[in-house]
């Protein structure tokens, strides 16, 4: 069993947070456009204790599980996840008032893979991708209610994905081109994918519309 914690402090009082991640629809705000969050089926809105849910984003391939609320009270609510990739997943929130208008969001994660040994040599890229997964959720909690908007109506600029990616192998296949991700996501996610019984999909894209190179780094915008 892994543990992954994460904290963050955003300038906003801590019933604005609350109402913000307790409602599910947050969860399209705050996750990265390229994994193509969707909710698929929830018997609510409002995160209460009980409320269920089916969740499905895209990794190299999409992916779907299901939810379910086992504990919610001001201001802590866990969520375990009943069907998916993971052999064990237990998420707690927990919002702490710094001052009146400053607060803490902390989250921490319980999980375990699947393939008990086999599973043990993904540990890393879980907890890889979990880093980056978090660190796009503070910038768009912060970014969603630091600006004083009404968050219900925000909207995430979705129309355009960035990817940064370090170059490996580009080549011709029946498109433009196809380009690999940085070594080890691609080898460890791909195996992971496998062990899971996931169908593989070589990562295709369209043409860009946007190319920048930086130390290396080449910044893609699709459309």
């Amino acid at each position: 069993m892994k543990t992954f914690r994460h904290s963050f402090v955003v300038d906003v009082p801590i019933d604005k947070v609350w109402e913000f991640y307790t409602n599910l629809q947050h969860l399209s705000i705050i996750t990265p456009k390229e994994m193509d969050f969707k909710i698929i089926e929830s018997n609510s809105d409002q995160i209460t204790q009980g409320q269920t849910a089916c969740l499905s984003s895209r990794l190299l391939t999409r992916i779907t599980w299901k939810t379910k609320i086992t504990s919610c009270k001001p201001y802590t609510y866990v969520d375990e996840m009943s069907e998916g990739l993971f052999k064990h997943w237990k998420h707690t929130h927990v919002f702490q008032k710094i001052i009146e208008n400053q607060t803490r969001v902390i989250d921490e994660i319980e999980f375990e893979l699947p393939f008990r040994y086999i599973g043990k040599l993904f540990e890393r890229y879980a907890q890889d991708r979990l880093e980056k997964i978090f660190a796009y959720r503070k910038r768009a909690t912060i970014k969603a209610l630091n600006n004083s908007l009404d968050w219900k109506s925000y909207h995430t600029e979705s129309c355009k994905t960035h990817y940064n990616l370090r170059i490996e192998k580009s080549y011709c296949r029946s498109v433009s081109f196809c380009l690999a991700l940085s070594s080890f996501d691609f080898c460890w996610a791909t195996a992971f994918l496998v062990l899971s019984r996931y169908a593989i999909v070589v990562p295709r894209f369209p043409n860009p519309i946007e190319l920048s190179d930086s130390d290396g780094i080449m910044t893609i915008v699709f459309p």
